[in-house]
């Protein structure tokens, strides 16, 4: 009985070993308290393999000064071994922004456990693991502004003020208390002059601007040093009538009031309008379905298909654009990180001009220089407010790597940067937009709706499918997420093959989204060319494309200001909301027209 629950206690270890690794390394001490980006932070200890990577893990909470504490936080950073003692990382940007926020960053402090673990030599065996617990560790933000961090510092002195004490007045650490009043809170619970702040409900307390409690909470725990005594001391002290002067408790409702504001000016702008004729269309190509509902939505099914790809060479540059656009979520360059996103666009737009110019031969019968270099120049104009729409993003992040663009908008889908500014918005509708007139459908004299059978040759039509993905796939990259995944960090994202190969999944669902809306739109608004739509081009898109990076780069330079800074998470979250909103009222409206058959088959607005 005994050698029995033996191996079963065995077993269970066994089996539960595999999480955490065996215990072998030794880890001491960290060699910084306070670290940034692009710092070195130093472990020493016994028994790391020389010249091995290892995966440094922070489990702990994360406080910051005038915000609710993140509790139970877990990101992973690659380390190296410099020496069998030693164990160096460098901080990443994204390590900082999990810690000190990315739309609001502030100094933080994370208090937890740092686990190094090494890949085994064996598969399947465990990871070799050595864990470093109760470490406090400060991070500073890498992107905080003047402005921010003088309100930070008035709102600290403020907080002075409530506790009715008088500290160090320039700013600077260490908070030494200076005055007392003899009525104010501090002197209830025992504060005197000369003492020093040193914590303050978790965050350890550098300069006033650290001094800033929690929002909601009902007392503070404030670390004290108190002249040679060498223990600190700790003490509570009641906060529950203090009000932050910070947006970070009214983000909900200012966003739900936003969202109201722009749907009601979404429905009384142009593009309330066109919505309002889009329902309107596409109830009429429907051809007004049958009575019962599921019916009806089976009609627009069948109407939609016939924008989708027609034959084999159609479906094989699906194929190509969607691997083209995979691989930079898998961490395969297709020739450098930095020029990859950019060779994308210049070989599809490429492909698109040489098929446009090509296309007028398969319409004439015969090859006209005139009429080539006509459709051309027409593809090259309407490639211009795409890459205006790109250039915002761009200029946005600051970078040409698609890996920036997936942790600049890691998390939910209001942090995408389409929804950063209205700017931003309107960059993301111009880019689909300019992907509607085709590059080398056969122009036509009639302006009715919906257009004949294709009669483009296949070779044509698969460049045209091709340019579409990779452009549409761009759209995703660099102003709806790309491959970063909501629920996982970017450095869990490139920590397995398999997470990669979830970031990739996701491009390529977003990346049809967009093609399918490109076909959707192109359905209901009536297949048209690029020369055909040369007017809307010329009086609306090219201004627009002019304007948009010059308004996004002015919205970038005043989001770093004081007010700006305080609102750019609410304006990101109405956007979100008011986009969603929007959708759901066109396809309401679309149902109730499906319902009544009502529909009108007017001009195309693009002609």
């Amino acid at each position: 009985m005994k050698a029995t629950l033996f191996a079963l206690a065995a077993l269970a270890w066994g089996c539960s070993a595999p999480n955490s690794g065996p215990g072998l390394l030794q880890l001491t001490e960290l060699s910084a308290r306070e670290v940034g980006r692009g710092d070195k932070l130093e472990i020493s200890g016994a028994g790391f393999p020389e010249g091995r990577v290892a995966r440094l893990t922070f489990r702990g909470d994360v406080f910051r000064p005038g915000r609710a504490p993140a509790l139970d936080v877990e990101i992973a950073i690659a380390a190296r071994t410099s020496t069998p003692h030693m164990l160096e990382a460098t901080i990443p940007e994204e390590l900082v922004r999990a810690f000190c926020g990315r739309d609001d960053a502030a100094h933080a402090t994370f208090r937890g456990d740092v686990t190094a673990a090494f890949a085994p030599r064996k598969s399947g065996a465990p990871p070799v693991a050595g864990s470093l617990q109760g470490v406090v560790l400060d991070i500073a933000p890498s992107h905080e502004t003047e402005d921010n961090r003088a309100l930070a510092t008035q709102e600290g002195h403020r907080f002075a003020g409530f506790l009715g004490v008088t500290v160090s007045a320039d700013g600077t650490g260490p908070v030494r208390i200076q005055k007392v009043e003899p009525q104010g809170r501090a002197a209830q619970v025992g504060l005197a002059a000369g003492d020093v702040i040193e914590e303050l409900s978790g965050v350890r307390v550098g300069d006033v601007s650290d001094l800033v409690p929690p929002p909601r909470a009902r007392t503070a725990r404030l670390g004290l040093h108190r002249g040679s005594q060498s223990a600190a001391a700790v003490m509570a002290v009641d906060v529950a009538e203090f009000k932050p002067g910070t947006l970070s408790d009214l983000t909900p409702a200012l966003a739900l009031v936003g969202s109201a504001l722009l749907l009601l000016l979404l429905a009384l702008s142009p593009l309330g309008r066109f919505s309002t004729w889009l329902a309107l269309a596409v109830s009429a190509r429907s051809g007004g379905g049958g009575r019962k509902p599921h019916e009806q939505w089976l009609s627009v099914a069948r109407g939609l298909s016939g924008a989708l790809p027609s034959g084999a060479a159609a479906y094989f540059g699906v194929a190509l654009g969607s691997a083209a656009i995979a691989l930079g979520a898998l961490s395969v360059p297709l020739v450098a990180r930095e020029l990859d996103l950019p060779i994308l666009l210049l070989a599809a737009g490429s492909a698109a001009i040489v098929a446009g110019a090509l296309s007028q031969v398969a319409q004439r019968g015969r090859f006209t220089p005139v009429s080539a270099l006509r459709r051309a120049f027409w593809v090259v104009i309407a490639q211009l407010p795409l890459v205006s729409a790109l250039l915002v993003g761009v200029l946005s992040v600051g970078s040409l790597r698609a890996d920036d663009f997936a942790a600049a908008q890691a998390g939910m889908p209001w942090r995408f940067l389409a929804f950063a500014s209205p700017i931003h918005f309107m960059a993301l509708l111009l880019g689909v937009l300019a992907l509607v007139p085709e590059a080398t459908l056969p122009s036509s004299p009639s302006q009715s709706l919906p257009r004949a059978a294709d009669r483009r040759l296949p070779a044509l039509a698969a460049v045209e499918w091709t340019h579409l993905v990779i452009c549409s796939g761009l759209l995703s990259v660099m102003l709806l997420g790309g491959f970063a995944v909501p629920w996982l960090s970017e450095l869990d994202r490139v920590s397995s093959a398999g997470r990669m190969a979830v970031g990739a999944v996701l491009l390529v669902v977003k990346s049809f989204g967009l093609v399918l809306l490109v076909a959707a739109l192109r359905w209901a608004l009536g297949r048209v060319s690029v020369e055909q739509c040369g007017s809307a081009l010329l009086r609306g898109a090219l201004p627009a494309a002019l304007l948009l990076p010059v308004a996004a780069k002015l919205w970038s330079v005043g989001a770093e200001g004081l007010v700006l800074s305080a609102y750019r998470g609410v304006i990101a979250l109405a956007l979100f909301v008011a986009t969603a909103l929007a959708c759901l009222l066109v396809i309401r409206r679309l149902g109730q027209n499906l319902r009544l058959q009502r529909g009108e088959a007017s001009i195309n607005p693009w002609l």
